[in-house]
């Protein structure tokens, strides 16, 4: 009997885009920028990316210094001891609303997924930082509709996703 060649059985991932595997198995999913009304539309884009390859899909939740300490008190947390980041990125809102609509039966695919809370003044950096350190293949991110004016004025953490990340990154606009 002949052995299989064993680097065959398991070949080496590939990232997606190098035009030799679609394989997707983990995606990012910025929650920071989600507007209510783009819940919708950004868990049905994360659906479609992650769920045919059951991908895990990583939730992430970047809080600047200053709203971190604004939610641990509104969340009642002890100052002196705060949780920690990804504790009360579990506790957000944004992150609780998008987690339950790709739970929904009409989009899970069995996609596992994960919360990761980020303090940072760069929100941008913050996601590109969480997409390299989970090996990502795509991120998803959205945001408002905003002028070249208002970018350049304001910043975006969209832009800096999509100019800095370590994969493709899709953008789901909001109206």
């Amino acid at each position: 009997m002949v052995e299989p060649d064993s680097a065959n059985r398991n070949p080496p991932r590939r990232r997606v885009g190098d035009g030799t595997s679609q394989s997707i198995t983990s995606v990012v999913l910025a929650v920071s920028e989600i507007d209510n009304d783009q819940i919708g539309a950004v868990t049905d884009t994360v659906a479609a990316v992650a769920g045919p390859t059951h991908a895990t899909v990583h939730l992430v939740c970047p809080f600047s210094p200053d709203e971190f300490e604004r939610t641990v008190r509104r969340l009642e947390y002890d100052a002196e001891s705060p949780p920690e980041p990804d504790e009360l990125a579990k506790r957000s809102r944004s992150v609780r609303e998008t987690a339950a609509e790709l739970r929904d039966p009409r989009r899970n695919y069995g996609m596992p997924i994960s919360v990761h809370g980020r303090i940072a003044d760069d929100t941008g950096a913050a996601i590109v930082n969480a997409a390299t350190e989970v090996d990502a293949d795509r991120i998803v991110i959205s945001g408002p509709n905003r002028s070249p004016t208002g970018k350049a004025i304001f910043g975006s953490p969209a832009q800096y996703a999509l100019r800095n990340a370590p994969c493709p990154v899709t953008f789901v606009r909001g109206d």
